[in-house]
């Protein structure tokens, strides 16, 4: 073989290398909005808008360490991740069960936008309601919170455990002669009754489905409300503390 022929198979090998080590010819090389192909892969600075709880609630009972978990999303439900500091804040507002305590103060979420810590209960049933913030303007709790976007979980606790929970958002935003769903509470029961502390909203079941309908009167002017949102399942009551803010 002649050394231009071995020249060129040494350049052909070394090109069929190259491919081979990017993955082959499946498409034009990263440019400038080149994005990976990979399932719902999150997008740096993204900030988030919504949050919410997970719960087991079959753990529910004196004593227990419950796994509990608080995720963040963005648009579309996008995942939001840290960003290089703690982007989640939990707290306990109320605790009737003696001295419940949380793993954690500050948290990070992970790549699927998880926050994930626990709390152990007191010795005592009686009803525990846990916070959970983060900050809309710029994914971070450890400088500080200019755009508080928060979940309450309330959970209450029995001696079999498996008790009724519910998950609200601590801040409602609604208009005069709306209405609001809400996610129902947790507790494999029927014939739940709702009740409201104030007699400018309402509280019950939606129509068709499990949801929670807040409703607010025509003639509630805009403003902002503490309340107390109720819910009764036959054997438990919980009742949320949250603020309806009207415009």
């Amino acid at each position: 073989m002649s050394v231009k022929k071995i020249a060129g198979v040494f350049a052909l090998s070394a090109i069929a290398l190259a491919l081979s080590a990017c993955g082959g010819d499946d498409g034009p090389a990263p440019g400038p909005n080149h994005r990976p192909n990979t399932p719902n892969a999150p997008a740096a600075g993204l900030l988030p808008e919504k949050i919410e709880f997970d719960v087991v609630e079959e753990r529910l009972m004196p004593g227990a360490r419950v796994p509990l978990e608080a995720e963040l999303e963005a648009g579309r439900d996008r995942d939001v991740p840290a960003s290089g500091a703690a982007n989640v804040e939990v707290s306990i507002v109320r605790d009737d069960t003696g001295g419940a305590q949380l793993s954690g103060t500050q948290l990070s979420t992970n790549q699927q936008g998880e926050a994930r810590f626990s709390i152990t209960l007191g010795r005592n049933t009686g009803t525990v309601i846990v916070k959970a913030t983060t900050d809309g303007a710029d994914n971070n709790v450890a400088n500080g919170i200019s755009d508080e976007l928060a979940a309450l979980l309330g959970m209450v606790v029995t001696p079999g455990g498996n008790g009724l929970n519910w998950e609200v958002p601590a801040v409602i935003d609604a208009r005069t002669g709306g209405t609001v769903r809400l996610e129902d509470p947790d507790d494999g029961q029927r014939g739940r009754t709702y009740s409201i502390n104030d007699s400018r909203f309402t509280l019950a079941q939606c129509r068709g489905d499990d949801d929670v309908c807040l409703g607010v009167k025509n003639t509630t002017r805009a403003g902002s409300y503490n309340v107390e949102l109720g819910v009764n399942d036959g054997s438990n009551t919980l009742v949320m503390p949250v603020t309806i803010v009207v415009r």
